[in-house]
């Protein structure tokens, strides 16, 4: 988000590729300068500036920006193209009943910023309730097959640990690890998905070239 920017406007959108609808912000940003535009959130990480754009979410931000996403490719860059694979990626689930101590859950980082605290566990939870939409709304609004969406996410041991808990990293790694184990079936039906669109290619292909060589071989009138 560009700093300053007031609750429920769009997020700043930093391409990789010439774009249809905008000029890009910044042309000469480099893949480690979205990435840290990106987590530049609340008091967790500073600003940063790129070229000549502030980006830091003072709270009108989501943390999960799929429906711009779709949006960007089945409106703004590629109207009428299928969507093979959509995948979005999450950076792990918030545990239940964190709500019943929530005097807890980030003590040390946020303080006494409770408001800021309530804040970003609301931006937190809110990353399931837009992938609960995506499935029931906006893909099909969109007109993508429900089947092409993945979501990929840690679904234990890392939504409860605080942004500033590096000390944890033994902690975090093997939930990540776990999580990664339960991602390889979806990775080979990806794979496998691919491999069959292939072929469909080819075949389609093989057919269009024999009903040209019967065209030219048939006698005329």
């Amino acid at each position: 988000m560009y700093k300053g920017t007031p609750r429920g406007g769009d997020p700043a959108v930093l391409r990789s590729y010439d774009s249809r609808k905008e000029p890009a912000p910044e042309y000469d940003c480099k893949i480690w300068e979205a990435g840290r535009a990106t987590c530049a959130i609340g008091l967790a990480f500073k600003p940063i500036r790129i070229g000549q754009s502030l980006f830091h979410d003072d709270g009108a931000g989501t943390f999960n920006p799929s429906p711009f996403a779709l949006d960007e490719a089945t409106v703004n860059e590629w109207p009428g193209r299928d969507v093979g694979v959509f995948i979005s990626i999450g950076t792990g689930k918030r545990p239940k009943g964190t709500d019943q101590n929530s005097h807890v859950w980030y003590e040390g980082f946020m303080g006494d910023f409770a408001e800021a605290r309530k804040k970003l566990i609301t931006k937190i939870e809110g990353c399931e309730a837009i992938h609960e939409r995506m499935k029931k709304d906006y893909l099909m609004r969109r007109g993508v097959n429900i089947e092409n969406y993945y979501r990929l996410n840690v679904e234990i041991g890392v939504g409860e640990f605080g942004m500033n808990e590096w000390h944890r990293l033994g902690d975090i790694i093997p939930a990540v690890q776990e999580s990664e184990s339960h991602l390889l079936p979806v990775t080979l039906l990806l794979l496998l998905k691919q491999h069959v669109q292939r072929a469909r290619q080819i075949l389609r292909l093989y057919f269009q070239l024999s009903q040209n060589h019967l065209q030219l071989r048939s006698p005329t009138v």
